[in-house]
C-alpha cells in the first residue's frame, strides 16, 4: 500500500493518471506480486483515510493526486520567493527548492524546473543563519535573553567585528522578514531601546541567564515596521509630509491603507506617521524627486536640508 502512495505521489497528476496494470508492473519490479483487486482494495484503504485519490472511471481506470499540500502555482510562487532571497547561498536554494519539487508530481517538478532561472546575484555564505533563526524563536518562546557581536567589513573585504568586538545583550521579540533579509528585532541594553539587527551580520550567538524583558505595552511589529524603513533604526519623530497625490500608491505600500491622510488641495495631500528618521527615511523621501516635501519637525526637515547639502560637498 505504501508502495502505491508513493508511485501515485511522485508519478502521478491530473494530467499524467496510472492505471492498476501500471501499478502492478511497478511493484513487480519490487518483488511484490499482486492482483488488480489487491490493489484496488488498497487504494480505497487509502482514500478511506482521507488521501485524495482520484479515479478516472475508463475501461481501465486511471488514478492519480488530487489535492496537494500545494498547488502548482503556489509552489511557483515558494521558489520564486526562494530564489530572490539574497542571503540564501546557492547550494542551500537548491535544497530547498529541491524540496519544494518533492510537494509535486514528478511532471509537474520537471516543469517548476524549466522556470528556475540562474541568477548572478552575490551571496553572503553564512550557513549558520538558517540554526540561528531556529534556536532564536525557541528563545523567544522561552522569553531568554541573549548576547552576540555584530560584525562588519573592512575596505579589503575583511570581516571585522563591530566596535571592538562589543557584545549585545537583547531581549528578542521578533524575526522579522524585509527587503529580502532577516532581522531581529528586541530590547537593546547597550541601546536603551527596541533595535533592529540583521540576522546575517550576527555571530557568536549565546543564551543569557537572564529572562528577557517583556515587550513594552505599545510594541506592535507591523507598527514598528511602519516606521522604520529598510529597518534601520534611529530616533523617531511625528512626521508631516506634504505628497502630491499621485505618491498615494507608495505611501499606502509603506504604511498601510489605514494611514493618516488628509487633502491638502487638489492637488497634495498630507501624511502624519511616526517615522525613524534614518538616513534610508531620508533617501525614500528623495526617490520621489521633490513630489514629496517634509513639512515637519522642524530637526527633520534640518536633518534633510544638511544630508542634501552634504551630498553637494556644501
Amino acid at each position: 500500500m505504501l508502495t502505491i502512495f508513493q508511485l501515485l505521489w511522485e508519478q502521478s497528476d491530473e494530467d499524467h493518471p496510472i492505471t492498476i496494470r501500471q501499478m502492478q508492473d511497478v511493484l513487480l519490479k519490487d518483488g511484490i506480486k499482486v492482483g488488480r483487486k489487491t490493489v484496488a482494495d488498497d487504494i480505497l484503504a487509502l482514500q478511506s483515510a482521507g488521501y485524495d485519490i482520484v479515479c478516472n472511471k475508463r475501461q481501465q481506470n486511471q488514478y492519480f493526486i488530487g489535492a496537494r499540500t500545494f498547488e502548482l502555482p503556489e509552489l511557483m510562487l515558494l521558489i520564486d520567493a526562494v530564489q530572490a532571497t539574497q542571503f540564501i547561498a546557492p547550494r542551500k536554494k537548491s535544497q530547498l527548492i529541491k524540496k519544494l519539487t518533492a510537494q509535486a508530481s514528478c511532471h509537474q517538478g520537471a516543469e517548476l524546473t524549466q522556470s528556475i532561472k540562474p541568477t548572478t546575484a552575490k551571496y553572503d555564505n553564512n550557513q549558520s543563519i538558517y540554526y540561528m533563526m531556529d534556536w532564536l524563536r525557541t528563545m523567544i518562546a522561552k522569553g531568554r535573553s541573549v548576547a552576540f557581536q555584530y560584525f562588519e567589513y573592512t575596505a579589503q573585504k575583511e570581516r571585522v567585528l563591530k566596535h571592538d568586538g562589543q557584545v549585545y545583550v537583547v531581549s528578542p521579540y521578533d524575526l522579522m522578514w524585509n527587503g529580502d533579509r532577516y532581522y531581529l528585532i528586541g530590547y537593546s541594553e547597550s541601546h536603551g531601546k527596541i533595535a533592529t539587527f540583521r540576522m546575517d551580520r550576527i555571530t557568536n550567538l549565546e543564551p543569557r541567564k537572564e529572562v528577557a524583558k517583556p515587550q513594552p505595552k505599545d510594541y506592535q511589529p507591523q507598527e514598528y515596521r511602519n516606521q522604520i524603513f529598510q529597518m534601520y533604526d534611529a530616533q523617531t519623530y511625528d512626521v508631516t509630509l506634504r505628497c502630491e497625490n499621485s505618491l498615494m500608491t507608495a505611501v499606502i505600500d509603506h504604511f498601510g491603507v489605514d494611514c493618516e491622510t488628509h487633502p491638502q488641495d487638489d492637488t497634495h495631500f498630507l501624511l502624519s506617521a511616526t517615522i525613524s528618521a534614518s538616513p534610508t527615511f531620508y533617501a525614500w523621501v528623495f526617490t520621489f524627486g521633490g513630489k514629496m516635501e517634509i513639512v515637519g519637525p522642524a530637526a527633520v526637515v534640518d536633518g534633510y536640508r544638511e544630508r542634501l547639502l552634504g551630498a553637494l560637498g556644501e
